[in-house]
C-alpha cells in the first residue's frame, strides 16, 4: 500500500523553495519519498505471506489487537502483580544463597580455627558459662595428657570431673598472671596463664578463653643470663687487665677496678671523676690520635703500644687491644676494649736487649784473662786482658804461637804446660789453680786458672780453653780479715755501752714527748724539742753502726722517713763533689715509712755515692738519685725473692763507664774490688748488699758501657710515729694492767707516766727480786710485764724464767740497748716480744698491743 501524503508533503517542499527564488534546475528529482511501505495485513493473510519476509521497517495495518490492549487497569495489575512476585522470588533466592555461603565460611572459619588452635604450639582452653571445659587444642592435650580428638577425654573435662591438675586454670583471676601448672611429664613448669571472657551473638558473657604459655626456656635462660652476667662481672671485676668502655668522643661508659689500679686510683669512681675524658690519660696526645685514626681504618680490633700518665705523675707502657663498636647507619656506638700494664715486661726487654748486646763484646771486656788452643797447644785466639798480660797489643802478634814463646816466665809456662797436657789426656776440666807469676810489667800477682777441653763433632779433644782471674787482692784476705775482727771487737765494745747510753735516750726522747705534748705544734719550742727527739733517734743509731759488720741484726731498726735520711746524704755528698760532676735529686712527697736503721741507710746512699765518684773519676759526669714508691705485685716478673706488697726504691744513676757484665755477678763479694792497690777495700758493695738485705729489701743493677744504676728496694710499713703530730690517732692505748721493772731511776719516773697517759694501770719495780716476789707471791692482777734486760742481781731472763714458774700465763716485754739480748728470745716461751732501746710512746704502745693482742 503507497500513500499520497509522502508525495505531497515532498511537491510542496518544491514548491516552498521555488517560490523562495531557487532555481528549479536545481531541484534534484525525487522517484521515490522515503516512507516505509505498509502492508495490509488482512492481505498477507489470504495471500499467505509470511511477515519475516517483508522489507524492514514496513508497517503492518488492520492487524488483530495485542495482548496489552486488554483493559488497561488489568493489564497493569497482572505486570506489577508478576514483578512483585518476581522480586520476592529473588529476594529469597539470594538469602537462601546468602545463607548458604555464610554456612560455608563458618564451617571454613571453625574449620581454621580448629587447625589454628591445633598448630598453635601454645595450649587454649575454654570454658562455658558455667565454668567446665568446652574445648581444648593438640598442645593441651598433649600439655596434661589428654588425647585431644578423644570424646571420652572431653566428656570428662565437659562433665567439670577432673583432678587438682586443672586446678590453676579456674583460679578467679583474669588478665595474665604467673602461676605454676603440672605438666604430663610430672615436672611443676612455670607458666603465664593469660586468660579473657568471650560473649555469645547476644553480646552476653559465654564462658573464658585461656592460654597457657611456658615460660620454662624462658626462666632458664633468665637464670643463665643472670649467671652468665655474674660470671662476666665478676671476670669484670677481678680481671688482673684493665677493660674499658668510652663513647666515640672519649667520654668513659665503664672502667673495671684493675684499670684503676693501673693508673693509681682507689676505683672506678675516683678514676672517671678525675678524668672525664680518656683521652686526658694519654702522655702523648699523638697517642690518642693514633688510637682514633685506627679505629676509622679498620672494622676488627686494634693492638698497639701506649704511654699512660698515673695519678702520681708516672709514666707507664700499656699494650691497648681494643675496637670500635658500630651501630646503625655504620657510625661508632661506642669503643671498649683492655688494657695490659708492659712498663716492667718493657724494662725486662731492654734490660734483655742491653744483656744480649753486653754478650756481643763479652771477649774484649771481660776482665778475666782468656786464650784458647789446639791441640798442638798453639794459640787460636785471646782476648783484650791476655794480650796485655802478655804484653802485646795486635792479634796477630800471638796467633799460632806455643805459650812458651809469648811468656818468658820459666816455672808459670812448665806449670801450663803440665795443666794443658793433664786436660788434653784425660779429657777433664781443671779449675782454680792458684799460680804465683808476673806480668808483662814486671808486677807480681797472683792467677786463679781454669782449663776446659774443647770437643770436635764426635766428642774428641780439639783444644783447650784457659781462663785466668787475678785474685791478688783476694790474697789478701788475712789482713783483711783481721781489720774485720777489730771492727768486731769495737762492736762487742758498743755492746758494752749501749745499754746505759740507750737507757739515757729513752728518757730523752720520752721526756721530750712528754714536754711536746704541753706545748702548742706551732711554737718554736715544740720545733726546738722535735730536733732534739730526732737527735736523740740518730744517736741511737751511731752506737748501733759500729756492730754493723760483726752482727747485722735488726735491733735497731726503728720506722724511718727514708725522704729525711736520703735528702740529708744527698746535701753532704753535693757539697763534697768536685765542679764537674753534677748531682740532681728527685723525691716523692708521698711515702710510707720503712722499718730501717736511718745510720744504715745512710751508709748505703754515701757508699754508692762514693762508688759512683771513682767511676767518673777526673772526666766528670753526673749522679742522680730517685727516691719513689713502687707496688710488687704476686705475678709481678721483679717480685724475685720479694714478698708482694710496697716497697721504697732507691735508684743511683751514673754515666760512668759502667760495670763490665763478666764481674756483675762478684760485685757483692767481700773484698772483692777493681781499683789499684791502695785503693779500696772491697767492702763498699759488700756492706751495702747485706745492709739492704738486713732490712728484707733487694738490691738490683743495670749496667752498660757509659751508664750504670743501683736499685735499692725497701719494704714499707704501716705508718708508726717518731714523733708526735706525724700521725693521726698514733697512740694506741689500752686499758690492762701493767708490771714496770727497770734499774734506771728516770725511766722508772718518767715510763709510767708514758704507760698510764696510754690509759693503762702500772705497777713499777726498781728491785726485780722485789717484783718478781709481789707478782708470784700476792697475786698481783696483772695482764702484761714490761722488764728491762740489764739490771743488777737479776737480769731480765732471770726475771721471765721465775715468772714463767710462777704465772705462766703472764706474758713479758724484754726491753734491752744490748744487741746479744735478743738472742734469748724464744728460750723462754713467755717472753712475747723485744723491745729495743731508745723508744718512744708510740713504739711501747705498739709492742704492748701487739702481745695483748695476740695473747686475745
Amino acid at each position: 500500500m503507497v500513500s499520497g501524503f509522502a508525495h505531497g508533503h515532498a511537491v510542496a517542499e518544491m514548491g516552498l523553495r521555488v517560490l523562495g527564488g531557487e532555481s528549479p534546475a536545481s531541484i534534484p528529482v525525487i522517484s521515490s519519498p522515503e516512507e516505509p511501505p505498509k502492508f495490509d495485513y488482512q492481505v498477507l493473510m489470504q495471500l499467505g505471506i509470511n511477515q519475516k519476509l517483508l522489507p524492514p521497517d514496513s508497517i503492518v495495518v488492520n492487524g488483530p489487537s495485542p495482548f496489552y490492549s486488554i483493559n488497561r487497569h488489568q493489564f497493569w495489575t497482572i505486570i506489577i502483580s508478576l514483578l512483585i512476585l518476581s522480586m520476592v522470588l529473588v529476594i529469597l533466592v539470594i538469602n537462601i544463597w546468602e545463607r548458604k555461603q555464610i554456612e560455608i565460611r563458618i564451617k571454613n572459619q571453625l574449620s581454621f580455627l580448629r587447625t589454628l588452635m591445633d598448630t598453635l604450639p601454645l595450649p587454649i582452653y575454654f570454658t562455658e558459662r558455667n565454668g567446665t571445659i568446652a574445648g581444648i587444642n593438640r598442645a593441651f592435650g598433649q600439655w596434661f595428657g589428654l588425647s585431644w580428638d578423644s570424646d571420652e577425654d572431653l566428656k570428662t573435662l565437659k562433665s567439670g570431673q577432673f583432678d587438682a591438675r586443672f586446678s590453676p586454670l579456674f583460679d578467679r583471676r583474669m588478665d595474665s598472671y604467673e602461676t605454676r601448672i603440672p605438666h604430663s611429664d610430672g615436672s611443676m613448669r612455670p607458666t603465664v596463664l593469660h586468660k579473657a571472657t568471650y560473649a555469645d551473638a547476644l553480646g552476653e558473657n559465654a564462658g573464658i578463653v585461656g592460654v597457657i604459655y611456658d615460660i620454662s626456656d624462658r626462666k632458664l635462660a633468665e637464670d643463665n643470663l643472670r649467671a652468665a652476667e655474674e660470671k662476666y662481672r665478676t671476670i669484670f671485676e677481678n680481671s688482673a687487665l684493665g677493660i674499658f668502655q668510652t663513647t666515640p668522643d672519649g667520654s668513659w661508659i665503664v672502667a673495671n677496678p684493675a684499670l684503676a689500679r693501673m693508673l693509681g686510683y682507689a676505683g672506678p669512681e675516683e678514676l672517671i671523676e678525675n678524668n672525664p675524658n680518656i683521652s686526658t690519660l694519654y702522655y702523648q696526645q699523638s697517642d690518642r690520635e693514633r688510637v682514633v685514626e685506627m679505629y676509622h681504618k679498620t672494622r676488627g680490633s686494634i693492638e698497639f703500644e701506649v704511654l699512660f700518665r698515673t695519678r702520681e705523675g708516672a709514666v707507664i707502657t700499656a699494650n691497648l687491644n681494643a675496637r670500635g663498636v658500630r651501630g646503625a647507619g655504620d657510625e661508632f656506638s661506642h669503643f671498649e676494649g683492655f688494657v695490659e700494664d708492659i712498663t716492667d715486661r718493657k724494662a725486662a726487654e731492654l734490660a734483655l736487649a742491653a744483656s744480649e748486646s753486653m754478650l756481643q763484646l763479652v771477649l774484649d771486656t771481660i776482665p778475666q784473662l782468656v786464650h784458647w788452643k789446639d791441640r798442638r797447644f798453639h794459640i787460636l785466639g785471646a782476648n783484650r786482658n791476655f794480650l796485655a798480660y802478655v804484653g802485646e797489643t795486635e792479634m796477630s802478634a800471638i796467633l799460632g804461637k806455643t805459650y812458651a814463646e809469648i811468656v818468658h816466665n820459666a816455672h808459670e809456662v812448665e806449670e801450663i804446660r803440665r795443666l794443658d797436657a793433664q786436660v788434653f789426656l784425660s779429657n777433664e776440666p781443671c779449675y782454680r789453680l792458684r799460680l804465683e807469676t808476673r806480668n808483662a810489667a814486671g808486677e807480681g800477682m797472683w792467677l786463679l786458672v781454669n782449663k776446659v777441653p774443647l770437643h770436635g763433632p764426635h766428642g774428641e779433644v780439639v783444644g783447650i780453653l784457659s781462663t785466668a782471674e787475678d785474685i791478688t787482692q783476694t790474697m789478701n784476705l788475712e789482713k783483711q780479715l783481721l781489720q774485720s775482727q777489730k771492727m768486731e771487737a769495737i762492736g762487742t765494745l758498743a755492746g758494752g755501752i749501749a745499754h746505759d747510753f740507750n737507757n739515757i735516750l729513752t728518757s730523752i726522747m720520752n721526756s721530750t714527748e712528754l714536754a711536746m705534748e704541753d706545748i702548742p705544734d706551732d711554737s718554736l719550742v715544740w720545733k726546738d724539742l722535735e730536733r732534739s727527739l730526732k737527735a736523740a733517734v740518730r744517736g741511737s743509731g751511731l752506737i748501733k753502726q759500729i756492730l754493723t759488720f760483726s752482727r747485722p741484726t735488726q735491733e735497731g731498726f726503728v720506722p724511718t722517713d727514708l725522704r729525711e735520711v736520703v735528702a740529708e746524704a744527698i746535701t753532704l755528698i753535693r757539697v763534697s763533689m768536685p765542679r764537674n760532676i753534677s748531682v740532681s735529686s728527685t723525691i716523692e712527697e708521698d711515702l710510707h715509712l720503712c722499718l730501717a736503721d736511718p745510720t744504715q741507710v745512710h751508709q748505703i746512699v754515701m757508699n754508692l755515692a762514693t762508688n759512683a765518684f771513682q767511676a767518673l773519676g777526673e772526666r766528670g759526669g753526673h749522679i742522680s738519685f730517685r727516691l719513689g714508691r713502687m707496688v710488687l705485685d704476686r705475678d709481678d716478673a721483679q717480685l724475685g725473692n720479694l714478698a708482694p706488697g710496697v716497697y721504697s726504691r732507691l735508684t743511683i744513676e751514673d754515666d760512668g763507664p759502667g760495670i763490665d757484665e763478666a764481674i756483675q755477678d762478684k760485685i757483692y763479694d767481700p773484698f772483692f774490688t777493681t781499683k789499684g792497690k791502695g785503693e779500696g777495700t772491697g767492702l763498699g758493695l759488700a756492706v751495702v748488699h747485706g745492709i739492704v738485705r738486713n732490712h728484707g729489701g733487694e738490691i738490683w743493677l743495670v749496667s752498660t758501657p757509659g751508664f750504670t744504676r743501683f736499685d735499692i728496694l725497701l719494704p714499707t710499713m704501716n705508718e708508726l710515729c717518731l714523733l708526735p703530730g706525724e700521725c693521726v690517732s698514733a697512740a694506741v692505748t689500752g686499758s690492762e694492767h701493767l708490771a714496770f721493772i727497770e734499774d734506771d731511776e728516770d725511766q722508772l719516773t718518767l715510763i709510767p707516766r708514758v704507760l698510764e697517759q696510754l690509759g693503762y694501770t702500772v705497777h713499777s719495780f726498781q728491785n726485780p727480786a722485789d717484783a718478781v716476789s709481789v707478782i708470784c707471791g700476792d697475786g698481783l692482777p696483772l695482764d702484761l710485764v714490761i722488764t728491762d734486760y740489764d739490771m743488777p742481781g737479776m737480769n731480765g731472763f732471770d726475771v721471765a724464767g721465775l715468772l714463767r714458774e710462777c704465772r705462766p700465763e703472764l706474758p713479758v716485754i724484754m726491753v734491752s740497748g744490748r744487741k746479744q739480748a735478743q738472742e734469748f728470745i724464744g728460750q723462754t716461751d713467755n717472753i712475747k716480744f723485744f723491745l729495743s732501746k731508745p723508744y718512744n710512746k708510740d713504739m711501747v704502745g705498739r709492742a704492748i698491743r701487739d702481745v695483748l693482742d695476740k695473747e686475745v
